[in-house]
């Protein structure tokens, strides 16, 4: 028989190990709501924020408002409800305020 491998058992599943069993634990529990309708799991875009239900990055909405596009045009872009999208600036907002609370020695710091 040629191209069949010697003591090949295919179609013969290994049983699990209780290592990888816990990873499948971990990464499904690892996908979360971190705000509301904003959440993260390491399956999808290496666990970068994203809007709960899509593979729409927070990122991407809040940089489309930022160059210009207004609320309406990234709703109808990404297929994203009003809620969705102001839930993206709140959550952006947030996360750049408590990146300033906590790093109160950055360069970028500006006092009043």
């Amino acid at each position: 028989m040629i191209g069949r491998h010697i003591g090949s058992k295919r179609g013969v599943k290994k049983p699990r190990s209780p290592g990888a069993i816990k990873k499948n634990q971990l990464l499904s529990e690892a996908n979360r709501s971190i705000a509301p309708h904003i959440s993260v799991d390491p399956k999808i875009h290496h666990g970068v924020p994203v809007i709960t239900g899509t593979r729409v990055p927070v990122s991407i909405v809040i940089g489309s408002l930022a160059g210009g596009m207004g609320k309406e045009d990234v709703m109808q872009e990404y297929e994203l409800t009003k809620t969705q999208v102001e839930a993206a600036l709140a959550y952006a907002a947030e996360s750049k305020q408590t990146n300033f609370s906590n790093n109160q020695d950055c360069k970028c710091y500006i006092k009043p």
